[in-house]
């Protein structure tokens, strides 16, 4: 019976407060973007098609708020008309009380992370390539300053600067090694484009180191060598966003930037955000039903103040944890899942603290 009351109570408020927050997410999204609509003069059907592709992530954002609303309404009303009172003086804790919202917090996590990794993730690439599209928005994937490594570490390439649409490194150094690192030779050259399936030096300056310790050089005016086999894709800047990857995709692509020699601590940071952020319902939930009962007064304010304050810090701590790590401050991990772990400690001490 008592299982039934809280439900019953519980489940109108969040699915009324749900839609409330997708929507005002939705808005929140439309007017951050409808000056640059309107100057770009995009159609109001293709502007609705990029906020149904913005749906998905909508929900995934409003569940959270809509939870810590839901119970600290529920929860506040119950205190307020004094049911629970007799809920505790039957014996009935307030985690047992409330076992089902947590069941359902729990379950919602799950459904929050497939929603993101079925659905959510391609939506979010397809509506990025819509909005760029229609607002003539491109995207350059060149970029200065660009080292890349094989994965066994015998080649290691160095140019001043790539050129995406042309397909060509400038002032480039590329350094051979063997198994055990040892020098094998260096080649200097003044620019390198890629021809089918090898980079095409040109101007090109090799020093060789014969194993017995002497050195050679040699200049040609055009080199190639079928070891120089390093796809263009391999130098090219952010050309895959780790929130447009699945998991596994992630993944893969981290371990090519750690294979290429490159800094892989911004896509290991949102990789563990990713993680972390499919623990959020549950977390913010956890916390709002140890607050929930002290409500007695003003519910309807007190409850939408603290979902939108309790929201708030726990994405501004993990927004300040994934600067840290970003930043090299704190390893990824570190930083992606610290508000979810201070979270939890916060909401283990809300319950025991609780009425009861």
């Amino acid at each position: 019976m008592l299982r039934r009351l809280v439900l019953l109570r519980f489940l109108p408020v969040f699915l009324a407060s749900l839609g409330t927050f997708v929507l005002i997410i939705q808005m929140i999204d439309l007017f951050a973007n409808i000056v640059r609509y309107l100057n770009q003069e995009v159609p109001m059907l293709a502007i609705a098609r990029v906020q149904a592709l913005y749906l998905p992530e909508a929900f995934i954002f409003a569940i959270p708020i809509a939870l810590v609303f839901a119970v600290s309404y529920t929860l506040g009303s119950l205190f307020a008309e004094n049911e629970l009172i007799a809920v505790f003086a039957s014996g009935v804790p307030i985690w047992r009380f409330l076992m089902p919202i947590l069941l359902l917090g729990a379950a919602l996590s799950i459904a929050t992370f497939l929603l993101q990794e079925l659905v959510a993730i391609d939506t979010h690439r397809r509506r990025d390539e819509l909005s760029r599209r229609l607002l003539n928005i491109t995207r350059s994937f060149s970029v200065s300053e660009v080292t890349v490594r094989t994965a066994d570490g015998r080649w290691i390439y160095t140019a001043d600067f790539f050129n995406d649409v042309s397909g060509q490194l400038s002032s480039v150094i590329i350094v051979e090694r063997d198994l055990q690192g040892r020098l094998l030779r260096r080649i200097d050259a003044t620019s390198a484009t890629w021809i089918e399936d090898a980079w095409e030096l040109r101007d090109a300056e090799i020093t060789k180191v014969n194993p017995n310790g002497t050195v050679e050089q040699e200049r040609h005016a055009v080199y190639t060598d079928p070891g120089l086999n390093q796809a263009p894709e391999r130098f090219r800047r952010g050309d895959r966003s780790v929130d447009e990857l699945s998991l596994a995709q992630a993944r893969a692509y981290i371990g090519e930037l750690r294979d290429a020699g490159r800094d892989i601590r911004a896509a290991l940071t949102i990789y563990h955000e990713r993680l972390a952020f499919v623990f959020t319902p549950f977390v913010v939930l956890f916390i709002s039903a140890g607050l929930g009962g002290r409500l007695k007064n003003n519910v309807l304010i007190w409850s939408l103040g603290l979902a939108v304050a309790s929201s708030v810090v726990y994405y501004v701590l993990g927004f300040v944890g994934g600067l840290a790590a970003a930043g090299g401050l704190l390893p990824p991990a570190i930083g992606a899942w610290s508000g979810v772990v201070l979270y939890l400690a916060f909401g283990v001490w809300a319950f025991r603290t609780a009425r009861t």
